[in-house]
């Protein structure tokens, strides 16, 4: 795709090149009857469909693509903020964060009623994943003193709130823009 001063920089060289040839200055017009030398093409470039549906209606294989096999993605298998009382986050192996994900995703059964977040393709190809479900889900987020319960008056255990604990984007479809 051509933006801005390269898509001038492109028309000038090509007006530049046309009127060495006829011996016109760029932008003289022709005189008398001539022949053209441009043709005009008219291009559309078809949109990149991008979708997004209930991680339960994703298969394990389009998430795990997602992660990789390297990387935080991959180590932390979206268990950071799922963590209970008691538990570290170094003493469950990646296995045990896998598997604790694929339950909770329920991925693959579009006919389950609940699941735990989102994916993301462009044109049928897995690349993103959203943690979101109701706060309480997240064990860790509520007991976290990162976060600034002080001087809030809201309920922590409010199921109608909800958080987005992760999103994340699969490597090599960082920085690509949609319009």
């Amino acid at each position: 795709m051509i933006h801005g001063k390269r898509r001038y920089a492109t028309s000038h060289a090509i007006a530049t090149s046309a009127a060495r040839r006829t011996g016109r200055t760029p932008l003289q017009p022709a005189r008398g009857p001539s022949r053209s030398t441009c043709t005009i093409v008219r291009m559309t470039a078809s949109e990149p469909a991008i979708s997004v549906v209930p991680a339960n209606e994703a298969s394990w294989e389009d998430l795990q693509t997602v992660f990789g096999t390297r990387g935080q993605g991959a180590r932390c298998q979206c268990q950071r903020y799922r963590l209970r009382a008691g538990e570290s986050f170094g003493s469950y192996p990646v296995e045990e964060r896998a598997f604790r994900l694929r339950r909770q995703t329920d991925c693959g059964h579009p006919e389950s009623d609940t699941t735990s977040g989102l994916v993301a393709y462009l044109d049928g190809e897995p690349v993103g994943w959203c943690a979101v479900e109701p706060r309480t889900a997240y064990e860790s987020l509520l007991r976290n003193y990162r976060v600034p319960w002080a001087g809030r008056s809201e309920d922590k255990a409010d199921d109608s709130v909800w958080a987005v604990t992760c999103l994340f984007t699969r490597a090599g479809f960082r920085g690509v823009e949609h319009r």
